[in-house]
């Protein structure tokens, strides 16, 4: 049997590491004790990991660890940063800046290793209501308790006739089961995904909640919306991934058909005749991430994203934005620098503010190509024949052989007009306090763009007709209104249809983590919170930036959006992309959410 001190030295382990990925921060708390990774094997950085006392070689396996008496310290260049690793037996205390930490660790990947997706990983949230995860996950860490024995315990516990979704069950047994493929990271990711739920079910609930719906979570959001006596909202089904409750799954889906609900506030509990209690529950893989795909769908559901082309991301940098409650000064409304990324998932509610926004954001950025391109010739005063049977195909033509067929005298007329646009909507938005709007500086055509120049250039034109439709002055002139609809939102992706309380429960980060659960109350009281705080004083809502290409051909579009704010009274905003960049000479637009941020960050990249 192999334990968890000793797993990691056997040759078997090494040989399922097939690609090293990117470097890494091992440092970062996201990386839980457990965390297997790689020296970079690039000779410079093993060079200087072997200079400062670190005998790392290519294709080692290293494993973060607890920070122990006897470790080697090492240093290397000068900071406070500190992570204890685990190489061959020794443990070594490195201290040191995080620019001289990072560059020397890289990820690995587990070849033949879990397949984490929502299935796997919520199912490993699941399992921590009927096993102490917590303990497990000690056990697991001190190498006391042989991996074996751990497995044996995981494995019991997925097969307890609870109601998991069985395909993720599958999916996390299938590898654990077998020596050749179980690896420390995934033993390690299971227990402390389960850790979380474990300490939530200690912390705010009895031992009576014993069972789970969440193989048939679709049919409890059928029975929720089948009954007549629970009021309805936003999108077609609830969003929580699970209920945890007192009563066989079966039981509780079919009293939730007919049953009046009732709940308490405080708590979260829900309940109904026959001694029924439940509690919703949105699991996430670690607090501050995992709800952005939650965005994408909702905005999918409201605006017919699914008729959306192949969707292409489009590569930037920062997101744009920040700020502190109370401390925002001049922050005009700028709502196409987000609107890349923020689209797919925060934009969505805030989009929806516009007046039909499914027919005007959507149609302007994929369904209509020829129909914008039309609107922009005539803008610019060019004449380019396009048929009445082109123009009424409308999504099913190409914009591209239009774009690549201008010439240089019109390419440049068009290149004005969408400068001239941009500039004037940044202009507009700077009269107003709760959007950013910063960058167009200008743009430089000559004529002689290429056609992949020529489309990003005219990604900018669809872009700011979507956003100046969307956030026009009267919109923008009140921040209730702009408030309403980021708290739309995210009552829409927290929530969805269900009026009931929810929490929000996370894989824990590190032994003892007991920060696993945020609670948000029912759907309404949720919305009364955030408005009441987004309302107190002029903040900045939206964030718009139009950086300039280096040879200034076309503007690269971001833009962030608030989420809200912490219990600190500091805003939380995801960070959009908007645009395309398909390559190849093929037109497709996407907007996207990939990051959230707080608003330090927000400071540092916006100096607001």
């Amino acid at each position: 049997m192999l334990s968890f001190n000793s797993y990691s030295d056997k040759s078997v382990l090494k040989s399922r590491f097939d690609k090293i990925l990117n470097e890494m921060s091992i440092y970062d708390t996201k990386y839980p004790i457990g965390t297997e990774f790689a020296p970079s094997s690039t000779p410079e950085n093993l060079k200087k990991a072997k200079s400062a006392g670190l005998p790392f070689q290519k294709g080692d396996v290293l494993t973060k660890v607890q920070p122990t008496s006897d470790a080697i310290q090492v240093e290397i260049g000068s900071g406070s940063i500190e992570v204890y690793v685990k190489h061959k037996g020794d443990v070594y205390h490195i201290i040191g800046s995080e620019g001289s930490i990072s560059p020397l660790f890289v990820k690995i990947k587990a070849g033949g290793g879990i397949n984490w997706n929502a299935g796997t990983l919520e199912v490993c949230q699941c399992m921590g209501l009927f096993v102490d995860a917590e303990q497990m996950f000690k056990d697991l860490a001190s190498g006391k308790v042989p991996i074996d024995d751990i497995f044996k315990k995981i494995e019991s516990t997925l097969a307890n006739g609870e109601d998991y979704d069985q395909n993720g069950v599958e999916g996390i047994l299938s590898v654990l089961r077998d020596p050749n493929k179980r690896s420390i990271g995934d033993m390690t990711d299971v227990v402390r995904l389960a850790a979380g739920m474990t300490a939530f079910k200690r912390l705010r609930l009895s031992p009576k909640f014993n069972h789970v719906i969440h193989g048939k979570i679709e049919d409890y959001y059928k029975a929720e919306k089948e009954n007549p006596q629970i009021e309805k909202v936003g999108s077609k089904k609830p969003t929580p991934d699970c209920i945890i409750c007192n009563k066989p799954a079966n039981e509780v889906i079919t009293a939730m058909k007919t049953k009046k609900v009732e709940y308490d506030e405080n708590t979260g509990i829900c309940s109904m005749e026959d001694g029924i209690e439940f509690v919703l529950a949105s699991l996430k893989k670690e607090k501050g991430g995992g709800q952005l795909g939650k965005y994408f769908k909702a905005i999918k559901d409201r605006y017919g994203l699914e008729d959306f082309d192949q969707m292409y991301q489009h590569a930037m940098t920062e997101g744009w934005f920040r700020d502190a409650l109370g401390k925002a000064k001049n922050i005009g409304v700028k709502v196409w620098d987000s609107i890349k990324a923020t689209f797919n998932k925060v934009v969505g509610k805030i989009f929806r503010l516009g007046s039909g926004l499914k027919d005007t954001l959507i149609t302007r950025m994929n369904k209509d190509p020829m129909g914008d391109f039309q609107a922009l010739l005539d803008k610019s005063r060019i004449k380019v024949k396009i048929s009445e049977e082109v123009l009424m195909e409308r999504k099913a033509v190409n914009v591209v052989p239009y774009l690549k067929n201008l010439n240089p005298r019109n390419l440049q007329k068009l290149g004005k007009t969408i400068d001239k646009e941009i500039k004037s909507y940044k202009k507009t938005a700077s009269k107003f306090d709760n959007v950013i709007f910063s960058g167009a500086t200008g743009l430089s055509i000559n004529g002689k763009e290429t056609v992949d120049e020529r489309i990003k250039l005219y990604s900018n034109w669809v872009t700011i007709t979507a956003l100046k439709e969307m956030f026009n002055p009267s919109l923008m002139s009140n921040s209730k209104s702009l408030a309403q609809e980021i708290i739309d939102l995210q009552r829409e992706m927290f929530f969805g249809s269900t009026v009931l309380p929810v929490y929000k429960v996370y894989g824990a980060k590190d032994i003892g983590d007991s920060d696993v659960f945020e609670y948000l109350g029912s759907a309404q009281s949720f919305a009364d919170k955030k408005m009441d705080a987004l309302t107190k004083t002029d903040i900045p809502l939206v964030g718009i930036r139009a950086m300039n290409d280096k040879s200034q051909k076309y503007y690269t579009m971001y833009s962030a959006f608030c989420m809200g704010m912490t219990e600190e009274g500091e805003l939380e905003y995801v960070r959009n992309r908007m645009g395309t960049n398909k390559g190849g000479g093929q037109w497709s637009y996407v907007f996207e959410g990939y990051q959230v941020i707080d608003s330090e960050e927000f400071n540092r990249v916006y100096s607001v």
